[in-house]
């Protein structure tokens, strides 16, 4: 009973393995009894390879948000410019974006001498350190031939000799705070017997009566 009982374990143990679904049998060396005389007997018993596999590769995850823009050194805000103090307390501007220290626009700054501006803000103020339109009135023309140097942005007028640029002869006067060219800024400006009519800024003819 004991010989048999000796030839059949490693058959045992190895189909128990392949039963529990484990795919390989390491064979190892499994003393069960000593058989009678000095000689010891070593059974050969098929032990199943439990250790782990390859762990599989990370996959990118396709979700994860790309890292935030770089943020630009934002330049101090003119004293007296609301629309800049504004602009910063409401985080108008996402990066690299910045605010303009007069306008408040959100412009691109140009922090050194190797910075690039793109067109067609393509001018990088000597002081400020953004990207303007313009830095005088030899980049501007067109309907907006002047250049707001404090904002770097061409517009429509900063003066008369602006308005007569455009070539219209009922628009010859410059509303500055608007930088606007009108017909009229008061009734001085008007023919005898007329009226400047505000805001709009065009002369109307008197009452008939």
């Amino acid at each position: 009973m004991t010989r048999r009982l000796w030839r059949v374990a490693p058959l045992v143990l190895c189909a128990s393995a392949v039963a529990h679904g484990l795919a390989g049998c390491e064979v190892q060396e499994l003393r069960l009894f000593e058989p009678p005389g000095d000689a010891i007997s070593v059974v050969p018993v098929s032990i199943p390879d439990a250790s782990p596999g390859p762990l599989p590769e990370a996959v990118p995850d396709a979700t994860a948000s790309a890292p935030p823009e770089p943020r630009n050194p934002q330049p101090d805000c003119e004293p007296g410019s609301a629309a800049c103090r504004n602009c910063l307390a409401l985080g108008s501007c996402v990066a690299p974006s910045v605010c303009h220290p007069v306008s408040g626009a959100c412009v691109t700054a140009c922090p050194d001498e190797s910075s690039a501006c793109p067109a067609p803000a393509s001018l990088c103020h000597p002081e400020y350190r953004v990207c303007v339109w313009c830095l005088d009135d030899s980049t501007c023309d067109g309907s907006t031939p002047a250049c707001n140097a404090a904002s770097g942005v061409c517009v429509e007028c900063l003066n008369d000799r602006h308005c007569a640029l455009l070539g219209n002869d009922d628009l010859r006067r410059c509303n500055l705070p608007a930088q606007r060219c009108q017909q009229c800024l008061d009734t001085d400006d008007c023919a005898l017997g007329e009226f400047c009519e505000l805001p709009e800024g065009h002369c109307e003819g008197g009452d008939d009566d």
